[in-house]
């Protein structure tokens, strides 16, 4: 995703002749929005941790056994949750995100929403330059006309 969106940016939206607090606005939604994905990605979700002080038996024995997840082994909340594509209970499980390869929980789910809402206004915002860039007619750069009309 990042590659694409490095790509239309360098070769769409910098070659033509535009204002330069329109093009820094662009380009900082863009590093913001990357950013946000890379902390979003690696910052732990909340997997909870597996005690080494006490084993499973022992935990089945003094705890009701709908609060163990038997797959993990450890004494999870009712707020958690097993993850099934990443083996590991996320206490405030939300959801296992294929963008980001990992869980969203209680670790990272405000980083997951920055990183949503700065995608969404970088994209609107690059609808915007779009638009104002037809209505203006901006000079297109030559290597991006591939037909050109003849007179």
């Amino acid at each position: 995703m990042m590659k694409v969106s490095i790509a239309l940016l360098l070769g769409f939206v910098i070659p033509f002749e535009m204002d330069n607090y329109i093009m820094w606005t662009l380009i900082g939604l863009f590093l913001l929005s990357n950013g946000l994905f890379v902390i979003a990605s690696f910052k732990d979700p909340g997997n909870i941790k597996k005690s080494n002080e006490i084993s499973f038996l022992k935990l089945n024995k003094y705890f009701d056994p709908s609060y163990i997840c038997p797959k993990c082994e450890v004494l999870r909340t009712p707020e958690s949750r097993h993850c099934f594509i990443c083996n590991k209970c996320v206490d405030r499980f939300d959801h296992h995100c294929h963008w980001l390869n990992t869980c969203v929980g209680a670790g990272n789910h405000l980083w997951f929403y920055a990183y949503l809402v700065s995608v969404w206004s970088y994209l609107v915002f690059n609808i915007f330059v779009c638009i104002y860039a037809m209505v203006h007619q901006q000079k297109v750069p030559e290597y991006l006309v591939v037909i050109q009309p003849r007179i």
